[in-house]
């Protein structure tokens, strides 16, 4: 039979805590060890809620009989966490109902181990004034929630708790079982709640149901564009995204590092996916494609630098979007005289008006070597004739 008792909703402020720390959910079960106990089972549900502050631990603890309207509610008091030893008093009940005929046992004294690495506190309780304590065995799983409890509007996320045998729930009814096991993948589009029990063998019932809530990141990227300059038979090509919002995003292509430049560089042709990164961690997925376009460079061989406006220079005219620059830019006279040495220019600097020394240059062929360097790295040299018409 499901436990339907929600007693808790349980709220954690993050803060900074000692190696040793078993502040949280506790749950588990008791085992009978006084056999006069006849009006209890011989193992019960229990829940710690534990707050520690260095080693001194204080919280509430509760026990349920199964299938009974029979429980109690104790403060636990003089806790004390040390070396993986943690003693602790419970007075009497502040709240409960017994089993007829019987009654909790009072100014009990737990001394449990804790078992660091398996999230398990186990041990022993015993009443110290004599009274009959039905408790003798415990044990006990933390339940915690080991993912933000904020994540981003939309995406796919794996949710981890601890526990045992744990399940998920959507309502506080434990209604719509959603997921088994300590982890849950889901789709969160809006603030949601889960519900969440541990079952143990021992036993076979589920705990008591406590309430996980999860907030959103609404998206902070909403609108952004992809600028693509495409390869010349290399890795030439780039992208530049440009984002509409104002703010700190991180890129990165396919499996590659983060980074905040939004220029993409030493792309060759394929297919790519872009992944934008806002500054919650949120990200966006989105493929484009970079392909080899014609890389043909046009050098005219005359050029007529009148004035009219009309071929008044001559260089190199690139019939693509050209990426990179002129290492070299040289012109030599028919007596192999040099008329212009220019190095390292863009593309649209690189060019002769038919001049030296600003004084124009009558009617000839002459002699070019230009080199080229694109933004792979790699060079090449053309060399030719140029006729100059007055």
């Amino acid at each position: 039979m499901k436990n339907n008792l929600l007693l808790f909703i349980f709220f954690l402020t993050p803060s900074i805590l000692l190696s040793q720390d078993i502040t949280g959910i506790w749950q588990g079960y008791a085992v009978r060890s006084n056999p006069d106990c006849i009006f209890y089972p011989e193992t019960f549900l229990v829940t710690y809620i534990l707050e520690q502050n260095g080693n001194n631990v204080t919280g509430t603890t509760e026990s349920i009989l199964e299938d009974t309207p029979y429980f109690a509610i104790y403060n636990l008091t003089s806790g004390n966490l040390t070396n993986n030893n943690f003693l602790f008093f419970l007075d009497e009940p502040i709240q409960g109902i017994p089993p007829p005929g019987s009654a909790w046992c009072t100014s009990v004294v737990g001394e449990l181990e804790f078992f660091e690495a398996e999230e398990l506190l186990e041990g022993t309780l015993s009443s110290t004034n004599g009274s009959v304590c039905c408790e003798g065995a415990l044990y006990l799983k933390k339940l915690e929630l080991l993912s933000d409890t904020i994540q981003c509007k939309g995406e796919s996320v794996e949710l981890e708790v601890t526990g045992e045998n744990v399940k998920w729930y959507s309502d506080e009814n434990l209604d719509s079982l959603i997921g088994s096991g300590n982890t849950l993948e889901v789709v969160i589009d809006e603030p949601t709640s889960f519900f969440i029990t541990q079952t143990f063998n021992v036993i076979g019932e589920e705990t008591t149901a406590f309430r996980f809530d999860i907030d959103i990141y609404e998206p902070q990227i909403t609108s952004f564009e992809i600028v693509t300059t495409n390869a010349c038979n290399d890795n030439s090509g780039t992208i530049e995204v440009l984002l509409e919002d104002e703010i700190d995003a991180l890129f990165k292509l396919d499996n590659d590092n983060f980074s905040n430049n939004n220029i993409l560089e030493g792309l060759s042709a394929a297919n790519y996916t872009l992944t934008i990164q806002d500054e919650n961690g949120c990200e966006i997925d989105t493929s484009f494609q970079i392909i080899n376009q014609d890389c043909e460079l046009k050098i005219p061989n005359v050029f007529t630098p009148d004035g009219d406006g009309l071929n008044d220079y001559f260089g190199i005219v690139p019939l693509y979007d050209f990426q990179g620059k002129i290492t070299l830019f040289k012109i030599f006279n028919r007596w192999g005289q040099k008329v212009i040495d220019l190095q390292n220019q863009n593309i649209e600097d690189a060019i002769w008006d038919g001049k030296q020394n600003n004084k124009p240059l009558p009617s000839d062929v002459y002699v070019y070597m230009i080199e080229i360097e694109y933004n792979s790295g790699k060079r090449e040299l053309f060399s030719g004739d140029i006729t100059l018409l007055r």
